[in-house]
């Protein structure tokens, strides 16, 4: 199944769709050294964000949460790619310092039933394959 959104950082990557409809801060309900969310309340409380592609609406907090995306990414512990229903400015600037592939404009409540699914995402295309 192909899912067409706006491509926003370009790079391709494969992993396990990770799913949120709830927005994320990547500083403060993500530790930053092994990429496990812990904020408490968070439906993706206690997942760890490697090796996935990451489907959320936005990010919420601080814009300091661009640094928590490269450093995640440095550090081999964040995902793969990321999906959003929206790219915020926090989202993308972190993407782009990361090389992370990222692309918007998909609906969270659809890519909900298909969590767990291995995905490929084309962020210059914004082309998401469901396998």
């Amino acid at each position: 199944m192909k899912l067409v959104g706006r491509g926003l950082v370009e790079g391709s990557a494969s992993g396990k769709l990770l799913v949120s409809v709830q927005p994320i801060s990547f500083l403060g309900a993500v530790e930053a050294e092994t990429g496990v969310v812990v904020e408490k309340g968070h439906e993706l409380y206690g997942e760890k964000l490697r090796g996935s592609i990451l489907a959320i609406p936005y990010t919420v907090g601080s814009s300091v949460g661009a640094y928590v995306i490269y450093n995640l990414k440095k550090k081999g512990v964040g995902p793969e790619g990321i999906v959003a229903k929206k790219g915020d400015i926090t989202l993308v600037s972190g993407c782009a310092l990361a090389g992370l592939p990222l692309a918007d404009g998909f609906e969270l409540k659809r890519l909900k039933e298909k969590a767990g699914r291995m995905a490929t995402l084309d962020g210059g295309s914004g082309i998401l394959t469901l396998h």
